[in-house]
């Protein structure tokens, strides 16, 4: 009963914020079979190499006092190991579906992602211990503090080093997409040290707690911000698309980020059919302008060039549905 309820303390919280994280993707959003992937990755995988590793961190240990054992562990160990194991996740999305993987937004997404998995699996283990040690009073206590007050953290330090992948992506030089990255996964173990260490220190766990909900703010101005960079780019790549692929009336609603019909689109027994083809064109055409982006800001040029050619294709195949 009580691993039941544990599951369920830990399983509930994570599915809102996966659902409010997937709204954060507002203007392209992700596979949702790379999506999984990585709250699975983040849930399973990267919690074994975790226990692993930190378990080999705690025998090279075993010759120091039980107060430096803790503290170096939770204070160094286990932000390196745990943010390693995350991001590893990252490097696979990053080098292989590189074509799905369009810059900052997608990398604090996909970070976030691997967060939540992994603290979700964390969170079981956590309640059902507290449960079996404190009862019931210290089972509600910890579940209110780590999938509540805490419940961003592990989101928000895998979605530092998303984003630095993320801006490594819109990069040209090989020297500086490295940078970016090992910036981003330092990023992730500061703020995870951090935690850790404050959090530990009872004086400080107000400072802590403070310290962490700063970090989740900055991390969702940045994606305020590149909400804004990517309405640009739509705004910007679109625009000599009119008359190539797309109507005035479709840039417009498209720039404006209008998810209705624009105008002109008639309303008859085929409406379903065309209001799913002004979707797919919307989805092509918001594709179209990131890889247009792409071709002019990273080295995948001749890759991105035959994906906007087939783009616009779909988008004149969705205009002959339309018309």
């Amino acid at each position: 009963m009580t691993i039941l309820l544990s599951i369920i303390a830990a399983v509930v919280p994570t599915i809102i914020y996966l659902l409010v994280l997937w709204q954060l993707d507002r203007y392209e959003k992700e596979p949702l079979v790379l999506f999984l992937a990585a709250f699975v990755w983040g849930a399973v995988p990267a919690v074994i190499a975790s226990l692993i590793l930190e378990v080999i961190g705690e025998y090279s240990m075993v010759a120091m006092p039980p107060l430096g054992r803790q503290l170096v562990g939770a204070g160094l160990v286990a932000p390196i190991v745990e943010e390693a194991s995350k991001s590893a996740a990252l490097l696979v999305l990053y080098w292989v579906f590189r074509h799905e993987f369009d810059g900052v937004l997608d990398g604090i997404i996909y970070g976030a992602v691997v967060g939540f998995g992994f603290a979700m699996t964390e969170n079981v283990f956590y309640f059902e211990s507290a449960w079996a040690e404190q009862g019931v009073k210290g089972f509600l206590m910890l579940v209110l503090m780590r999938a509540g007050v805490f419940g961003l953290n592990h989101a928000m330090f895998t979605g530092i080093a998303g984003a630095g992948i993320g801006l490594a992506r819109l990069q040209h030089s090989r020297l500086t997409c490295v940078v970016l990255i090992l910036l981003g996964f330092g990023g992730a173990v500061v703020a995870h040290m951090a935690h850790n260490i404050l959090v530990a220190a009872q004086q400080a766990c107000l400072l802590g707690t403070a310290a962490d909900w700063g970090g989740v703010v900055a991390l969702f101005v940045m994606i305020v911000l590149m909400w804004k960079h990517e309405r640009n780019i739509i705004k910007t790549y679109l625009a000599d698309e009119v008359g190539i692929s797309l109507s005035a009336e479709q840039y417009a609603a498209l720039a404006a980020f209008r998810p209705t019909r624009p105008a002109g689109l008639p309303t008859d027994d085929q409406t379903r059919a065309r209001w799913q083809a002004w979707h797919q064109l919307s989805l092509a055409a918001t594709e179209l302008a990131f890889k247009k982006h792409q071709r002019d800001t990273t080295s995948d040029g001749e890759r991105n060039e035959a994906r906007i050619a087939e783009l616009r294709r779909q988008i004149n195949e969705y205009n002959r549905v339309l018309s």
